[in-house]
């Protein structure tokens, strides 16, 4: 599951990558052609952030094709590499949630996922660093 959950991550973050100076050329010409659905958003400020994101996507579904693949063969490294991938998609998540609560306000729907998503990382967490998941990869 962690394997295809990475390739998913991946295969998102590289069509992200490739699709944003298109997605800002489209919200150029709206803007051009007299649309007010983009006032106040500045392009080259999403630019950035749509970067970043799909980067950071990237890179966590490449940690999580490497972490998963040595999972299955009870590696060691790969429990920790899948615990600092846990890491940081927590933080990614909390980052978007504060974030979204400063800039477009926060939506009931937007707090509920959210805190849903959390708490599924959370639990991964703790079953990973348990004492008895940890000896199941000491094996090797």
């Amino acid at each position: 599951m962690i394997v295809i959950f990475g390739v998913a991550s991946s295969a998102l973050g590289v069509s992200g990558l490739t699709i944003i100076e298109t997605s800002i050329s489209i919200m150029q010409q709206m803007r051009d052609a007299g649309s007010t659905t983009l006032d106040g958003m500045d392009l080259g400020v999403m630019r950035t952030i749509l970067y970043v994101t799909y980067a950071l996507t990237l890179v966590i579904g490449a940690i999580a094709v490497v972490s998963g693949i040595g999972i299955f063969f009870r590696k060691s490294w790969a429990r920790l590499l899948w615990i600092f991938d846990l890491v940081l998609m927590m933080t990614w998540t909390i980052y978007s949630l504060t974030m979204s609560s400063f800039n477009r306000g926060l939506t009931l729907e937007k707090a509920l996922a959210n805190g849903l998503t959390l708490v599924i990382l959370g639990a991964l967490l703790v079953y990973f660093v348990l004492p008895r998941t940890r000896s199941f990869f000491e094996v090797n």
